[in-house]
């Protein structure tokens, strides 16, 4: 998992960004439109956009291990899925990624929340806070066994 892969010292990133929001945002906005006589909506929830590299960078500071720092080409791609594919035959497992997962990965993503803040006026969790949060929980969770 992208955790553990962070931990252990990813050094490579794929070029793209996307949207983040944490889920005390998203579970607090969902109790908050329950309440509301509202049908047929659809809101979209996003705290900031973040490169990959930016994101993962923070994790690894938070994790006190080295950021990743070498952008995967579109050629190292091709090859990674050829491995990939290999390794999946030998294992007799699925793949673990696939052309449409790198090209989704490599992508950048822009999503708006103005809808959902002008009505709700919520300020969301900046993405940097929720990193470090989970990084609390985590190591929290590590230190009673869980």
């Amino acid at each position: 998992n992208l955790w553990k892969s962070v931990q252990q010292g990813l050094s490579f990133y794929v070029k793209g960004s996307a949207g983040y929001v944490d889920v005390r945002d998203v579970a607090a906005i969902m109790v908050w439109l329950s309440d509301l006589e509202i049908s047929g909506e659809r809101y979209i929830l996003n705290s900031g956009h973040m490169s990959h590299r930016e994101f993962l960078g923070i994790l690894a500071n938070g994790l006190k291990t080295k950021e990743p720092h070498v952008s995967i080409t579109p050629f190292v791609s091709k090859v990674a899925l050829i491995i990939e594919s290999v390794r999946a035959v030998i294992k007799s497992g699925e793949k673990r990624f696939n052309r449409r997962t790198i090209k989704l990965a490599g992508s950048n993503f822009s999503y708006s929340s103005d809808k959902i803040k002008s009505l709700s006026g919520i300020n969301f969790i900046p993405v940097e806070e929720s990193i470090r949060a989970a990084i609390e929980i985590n190591y929290s969770l590590k230190q009673k066994n869980l």
